[in-house]
């Protein structure tokens, strides 16, 4: 099998740890995989990893991650500002939990300077829901009574993460200087909840800010591959077999499933046969910091690797 013009070699690997372990795979074998290596190209075939575990942004519990939230018709239209806890997000829903508990904050601290705020739907807080089919968030702001309506912040990082712009209902009773830098909402969408009426407010489009994930490498320390360099690395230790970009969809979804169409060998620069095998997954983030990729208790990988001898079709 070992000079045949087409070897396919499959690996998978499964976490039936109780922890997080890398997803790194290696072996060694007592046959050979690769008899002649330099008659041979090889590439990575298809791959498949779960994506549920995959850190896309993280809470790092300062202003960088914050709402802040004004009452207009009450008695004081200060802003509360809340900054999210740190935390690890994993997935677009995870994000909803941490902005609607500080919503539900700062509409405390609101009500506390606004203490005839209160009553009926002028108890009821904003949140912020995903859209699954749309992949897009959207908040619901209730339609508060008499002249009482909101206006909600975010900061640059979460209006970026969730691609939501500062939010106000267009008929709120503004200051000649908030009229003068807030642009109105184009249109209110007046929706009914139960027995409760809400404004609701779509995002921009799909969030694509959320993750900082910017493409998946797999590289190997053993398969003697001519090197290809990612970035400005010159450390030949490790060779990049695969360099994937993921959309934020791909992310989203609970796997990403590559079967590759498009041929993209790499020459074997070695004489000798081939019997230990590996591979590594790792993270690139988009400020080009990279990690090694993990995989959660029961999740897995698995991944293709083929070998065509040269000239062949």
């Amino acid at each position: 099998m070992s000079n045949t013009d087409r070897i396919n070699y499959s690996i998978s690997k499964k976490n039936e740890e109780d922890t997080p372990v890398r997803a790194e795979f290696s072996t060694g074998r007592t046959t050979e995989v690769v008899t002649s290596p330099n008659e041979y190209e090889a590439q990575v075939k298809a791959f498949r990893i779960e994506t549920t575990n995959q850190l896309l942004t993280e809470f790092d519990g300062t202003s960088k991650h914050s709402i802040a939230i004004a009452l207009i018709g009450g008695v004081s239209g200060n802003f509360i500002p809340r900054n999210f806890q740190a935390n690890e997000i994993r997935h677009p829903k995870q994000y909803l939990s941490y902005i609607n508990g500080e919503i539900d904050n700062a509409m405390a601290g609101v009500r506390a300077f606004n203490p005839a705020f209160q009553g009926g739907i002028n108890d009821e807080n904003p949140f912020v829901a995903f859209d699954g089919s749309e992949h897009k968030y959207t908040i619901f702001i209730p339609k508060y009574t008499g002249t009482y309506n909101l206006l909600i912040t975010f900061s640059p990082e979460v209006n970026r993460n969730l691609n939501l712009s500062t939010l106000y209902q267009s008929q709120a009773n503004r200051s000649p200087n908030q009229k003068a830098f807030l642009l109105d909402q184009p249109k209110d969408l007046l929706i009914t909840v139960g027995s409760l009426e809400y404004y609701r407010y779509y995002s921009q489009g799909i969030p694509q800010g959320l993750s900082d994930i910017d493409s998946i490498i797999i590289q190997t320390s053993q398969i003697p591959v001519a090197p290809t360099f990612v970035g400005n690395s010159k450390d030949i230790k490790t060779i990049v077999l695969k360099v994937y970009k993921p959309d934020i969809l791909e992310l989203f979804n609970e796997e990403i499933i590559v079967n590759y169409k498009r041929d993209n060998y790499f020459s074997l620069n070695s004489k000798y046969p081939i019997r230990d095998m590996d591979i590594q997954f790792i993270i690139r983030r988009k400020d080009g910091s990279a990690q090694l990729m993990e995989i959660f208790p029961a999740n897995s990988f698995s991944c293709e690797l083929e070998f065509k001898k040269i000239d062949t079709f």
